[in-house]
């Protein structure tokens, strides 16, 4: 929402962002898993995404060079997660997403999905900040006394998505110098800071033999 100013001395400019889900919008999608869930097997999964203020912000579309919103982004997210079959809510910068899962590996398996999909988002709408997010999962327990808990128990999880790429070693296979070369420079600029690189299999195959 906004308000321009019709000049010197004529008013003020202003803008200001209203949230499209209220305070509680998170705890409320959370309770609302919470109670369908005595009727079914499996414990509930919570998995939060957040993003990065100040990388959102400054953030283009390189299509039409549009300042994206965290709405922008968490509105084509929820759209793309339903086909998962999971429950999903946004407030500000936050992104919930509830499921049911069985055991670790169907969380980590939610996850991945998730994050794949948020990755897919933002390198649309906005590729400069396409690791500019932090996630964080939670199940619930019974000794939990609500939704709130859980969801702290998630923020308190959270971990950069920079910070995990980190750890992660890539190496780019190309006949091409300049291709590898120009790869690499991209992914260091992602985050990723273990990058080699193989002209052929060949290469490929005696590089990993002295890792």
């Amino acid at each position: 929402v906004g308000m321009e100013s019709e000049g010197e001395g004529k008013g003020s400019t202003f803008w200001f962002t209203i949230p499209l889900c209220p305070i509680d919008g998170l705890e409320r999608v959370i309770g609302a898993h919470l109670f369908e869930r005595y009727d079914k097997s499996g414990d509930l999964g919570l998995f939060l995404f957040a993003l990065d203020a100040d990388a959102i912000s400054k953030a283009t579309s390189d299509a039409t060079d549009k300042r994206v919103t965290s709405d922008d982004v968490w509105v084509a997210l929820a759209s793309r997660t339903e086909a998962l079959g999971v429950r999903s809510g946004f407030s500000g910068n936050e992104f919930v997403v509830t499921a049911a899962v069985n055991n670790s590996a169907d969380a980590a398996a939610v996850q991945k999905k998730v994050t794949r999909l948020l990755k897919d988002v933002l390198f649309e709408l906005a590729p400069s900040a396409v690791a500019g997010f932090t996630c964080g999962m939670a199940t619930w327990a019974v000794d939990m006394t609500g939704a709130d808990e859980l969801l702290n128990t998630a923020r308190k999880a959270q971990v950069h998505e920079r910070d995990r790429i980190t750890a992660k070693h890539v190496i780019i296979v190309d006949d091409e110098t300049m291709v590898r070369k120009t790869i690499i420079r991209q992914l260091g600029q992602l985050g990723f800071i273990h990058n080699g690189e193989a002209s052929g299999g060949d290469e490929l195959f005696r590089l990993l033999q002295r890792q």
